[in-house]
């Protein structure tokens, strides 16, 4: 029999219950006063799950507490990621955004918690841990047969290896309550994938007014990757995905802030400081982004688009972008692109980057930035990089390897400016030669040799310098000849947008393998073992939003979206 109640817990307290409720028949308004505390939980039946605002406000003085919801059961407990086998403390954030070392942290991207069942699941999710101060934690005890779903965090340090989380809760006083909401439902899935399928519904429905499937999808994973920008430069930022918590990276946040609405771009478009956007290609991303947040309503930063604008000015020479070094090392390497494990010499030109000077240029036109900088010059110098020989754009001018992030900088243009940059015949040859050289059966390598193979460690390397951990680079993996699901549809959706033919399929075909390995989407796919790595990453939310935004141009129907839809309908 499965139990459910809510309690509050105040410092110093062992936690308070309130009530004891069946979400089948939950429907009343409940009211109640304890400990000097008014609270207030109002329940409302939708269409498939029992949404609940739970309110707590001290009656007199300022005080503290968080809010959990409990539910008990003798069964299998689960949390996004698998079953639960041990008493484990989950969290979102571990409120240093300087502490990338987070492998210790036992960590969820999506607050949630799950009860095996019969003929499925019983599961609980709360808002985005931005709502509660990034203080979101779930604890799951299987051998005392429960798990919580809270909006503050007792500090236990349950399985976090020595890692210091302290007890966390939120101020209420007359008038200024502490609210929480929660969703429960039942899921008549038998696996974890057809889970988050059902977990991604709820919330696509309860925050974001979501019916389709992908949408949903695309929408709920970057919901629960919002943040407080615990910097102070915004009030909210947006994180990569939960291996990254808590950090917003200027790439990945111009992909994820396109499937969010324009409040949240905006606290997410705010949060690019400076440095930044002073590195690799983010400068271009900006001055792209910035155009694109104007025409959707919102309020640029002229004067931060007009710095960017500077600093790729002093960066570009007869045309060509070279991106200057990096004061951030990845493993003794520049950081010049997103391609971090790779180093490459100062004078080299990286196709990606350069595509994305071109498209820049068009943003800086369209804000009326000037600029010394030569559209045509910057288009000429992209289109000079494809090799006729070889029949593809290389990773740059100095290093001959296949790629598939070249095409992104023409996509970009065609979809925000609608000035393809590159002819068809040069993205037709490169589609060619990504399904000819660099398909496996899980996806695209990102870079591979021009034969197919996996690069040597020397390729990553300047000056012949071979930095130790790259001796042996994890062929399959990551950068290392990876699948990226983001820079492979791009490729794919830049052939689209060109009517190259079989370029739709492809599109389709990458997106079924993604979603039938996980139940969602990856940062990377390992093109040896098939398995997938860092799930919800959340710049992948990108491809949804491009598709929609080519439809509404009439580059494209809607038969991919459908298709995907009723892919993921399918699984459930």
């Amino acid at each position: 029999m499965v139990k459910w109640s809510i309690e509050f817990s105040i410092s110093a307290m062992p936690p308070i219950k309130i009530l004891d409720f069946e979400p089948d028949n939950f429907t009343d308004l409940y009211s109640t006063e304890i400990e000097n505390f008014k609270i207030i939980i109002k329940p409302e039946m939708k269409n498939n799950y029992l949404s609940i605002k739970i309110s707590v406000e001290s009656l007199n003085t300022e005080r503290d507490c968080f809010i959990s919801l409990r539910c008990t059961g003798e069964s299998e407990l689960y949390s996004f990621s698998d079953v639960c086998n041990k008493r484990i403390v989950m969290r979102q954030s571990p409120h240093d955004p300087s502490n990338h070392n987070l492998s210790k942290m036992i960590k969820q991207p999506v607050p949630m918690a799950a009860l095996k069942t019969n003929d499925g699941f019983y599961f609980a999710v709360s808002d985005t841990p931005a709502s509660f101060d990034n203080q979101t934690t779930q604890t799951f005890d299987p051998q005392a047969g429960y798990f919580l779903i809270s909006s503050g965090d007792n500090g236990e340090q349950a399985n976090d290896e020595g890692i210091d989380f302290p007890y966390s809760s939120h101020i209420t006083k007359k008038g200024v309550p502490h609210t929480f909401t929660l969703l429960i439902s039942r899921s008549k899935a038998q696996s974890i994938q057809s889970l988050r399928q059902d977990v991604f519904e709820v919330i696509a429905e309860q925050w974001g007014e979501i019916s389709s499937p992908y949408h949903a999808l695309a929408f709920a994973t970057n919901y629960m990757h919002f943040r407080k920008n615990e910097t102070g430069y915004s009030n909210h930022w947006i994180i990569p995905g939960i291996e990254y918590a808590n950090k917003q990276y200027t790439r990945d946040a111009f992909w994820q802030s396109m499937i969010l609405p324009l409040a949240m771009e905006q606290q997410i478009y705010d949060a690019v400081y400076e440095e930044r956007y002073k590195y690799a290609e983010n400068a271009m991303l900006y001055i792209i982004w910035t155009a694109r947040l104007k025409r959707s309503g919102g309020v640029p930063n002229i004067e931060r688009a007009k710095d960017a604008l500077k600093f790729i000015t002093q960066n570009t020479i007869d045309g060509c972008y070279k991106t200057p070094r990096s004061k951030e090392l990845q493993h003794g390497k520049m950081m010049r692109s997103w391609y971090d494990i790779c180093d490459f010499e100062d004078d080299d030109v990286i196709t990606y980057n350069q595509g994305l000077l071109a498209t820049a240029l068009f943003g800086a036109q369209e804000l009326s930035l000037p600029t010394s900088l030569s559209i045509e010059q910057s288009v000429t110098a992209y289109q000079n990089l494809f090799n006729v020989e070889k029949g593809f754009f290389p990773l740059s001018r100095d290093k001959m390897a296949m790629c598939v992030d070249a095409l992104v900088g023409d996509l970009l243009s065609i979809v925000f400016f609608d000035q393809p940059i590159l002819p068809t015949n040069m993205v037709k040859l490169h589609f060619d030669a990504m399904n000819n050289i660099a398909r496996t059966d899980v996806g695209y390598k990102v870079t591979c040799d021009i034969t197919g193979n996996y690069l040597p460690p020397e390729f990553y390397c300047t000056d012949g310098n071979i930095i130790p951990d790259y001796q042996h680079p994890n062929k399959g993996q990551y950068s290392w000849g990876g699948s990226y699901f983001i820079y492979d549809m791009l490729a794919l959706l830049t052939a689209v947008a060109h009517k190259v033919e079989g370029a739709e399929e492809a599109a389709y075909w990458r997106t079924a393998v993604e979603i039938k390995i996980g139940g969602t989407y990856h940062e990377n796919l390992n093109t040896l073992t098939k398995m997938p790595g860092k799930p919800n990453q959340g710049w992948n939310a990108a491809i949804y939003a491009l598709w929609t935004i080519m439809m509404e141009k009439g580059l494209v129907s809607d038969n991919y979206l459908r298709k995907v839809d009723k892919l993921i309908t399918a699984l459930k």
